[in-house]
């Protein structure tokens, strides 16, 4: 069944122009459901723009039940191109939301400042943002995402 499962994934999990689709399966306690996400990353001359959606299959008919996406605009700061120890820095607008077959999640903004920390070993994209829920008071996050480039960066983890 693990390697049925591993060959799917692996068929499914497809790149196109840009996109990428994933198919996984939950192993966890009381979690043995698919999950698919499709998502993007785009560089542009103003920035980047990312986003995703993740859509569980985990009702008794295996049909979606739940999907949460985000999206997320960095935006190159032109001033701080001459500055060689600001010139990484970017600003960011987010908007995260979902919704399920017994609830939604709620929308979700989000603003601020990111810069990569370049660890040497990898790369951690730190997001220092503003939160402000729906129904909620605002408050601050913090997001790293790591990854690590290969083979001139044809390949990333």
């Amino acid at each position: 069944m693990k390697k049925i499962i591993l060959t799917l994934i692996l068929l499914i999990s497809i790149s196109t122009v840009g996109q990428n689709l994933q198919l996984h399966y939950d192993f966890g306690e009381n979690r043995h459901f698919f999950t698919s996400t499709l998502e993007m990353f785009k560089p542009d001359d103003f920035g980047a723009t990312f986003w995703f959606v993740d859509i569980d299959y985990d009702s008794p008919t295996n049909t979606a039940s739940m999907a949460y996406w985000e999206i997320a605009r960095y935006f190159t700061l032109p001033f701080l191109r001459n500055n060689p120890a600001l010139s990484q820095i970017s600003a960011t607008i987010q908007y995260n939301d979902g919704l399920s077959s017994s609830f939604s999640f709620g929308n979700v903004w989000l603003g601020g400042f990111s810069l990569p920390v370049d660890l040497k070993i990898i790369t951690v994209n730190t997001d220092i943002l503003y939160r402000k829920a729906e129904n909620q008071s605002g408050d601050f996050q913090i997001t790293l995402v790591w990854f690590k480039p290969f083979l001139d960066g044809k390949i990333e983890f």
